[in-house]
């Protein structure tokens, strides 16, 4: 894996509405397949994704939802990501019940980040969205 793109493997799309994970049909298309069957699928109530199995973990317009035990969402998060993995928030533009800043940081490193640095970029499908790759 580059440290900057990942040039092969397999796309996991997981999304978790309540209890139950399903893909979702309107995330970007990372592999310019438009195929998106080997998206994981199950209820989550049921089954359990391992530990350190991810290189990638992605949390698309989530954050700024989750209003109760938003640790437990990071815990999980980052309890998949392998060890050096990489870790990305993508968010509508700031003020939406979340911030990054030291805070958020001394989380990170309390779940086990080291040397944690936060990467702001700026993407555009549609809207302006602010994008943060999280190294640790």
């Amino acid at each position: 894996m580059n440290d900057s793109v990942v040039r092969s493997g397999t796309v996991y799309n997981i999304v978790f509405i309540g209890s139950y994970a399903s893909p979702n049909p309107h995330s970007a298309d990372f592999t310019n397949t438009g195929d998106f069957r080997r998206n994981a699928h199950f209820e989550a109530k049921y089954k359990k994704v391992n530990d350190n199995c991810f290189d990638i973990v992605v949390a698309s317009f989530v954050l700024h939802m989750i209003y109760k035990n938003r640790e437990v969402a990071f815990k999980e998060m980052i309890r998949v990501l392998k060890p050096g993995g990489k870790f990305a928030i993508i968010e509508p533009p700031g003020g939406y019940r979340w911030w990054i800043n030291e805070d958020l940081k001394r989380k990170f490193e309390d779940f086990g980040f080291k040397n944690v640095k936060f990467i702001p970029m700026i993407i555009s499908y549609s809207k302006k969205r602010n994008v943060y790759i999280i190294y640790g």
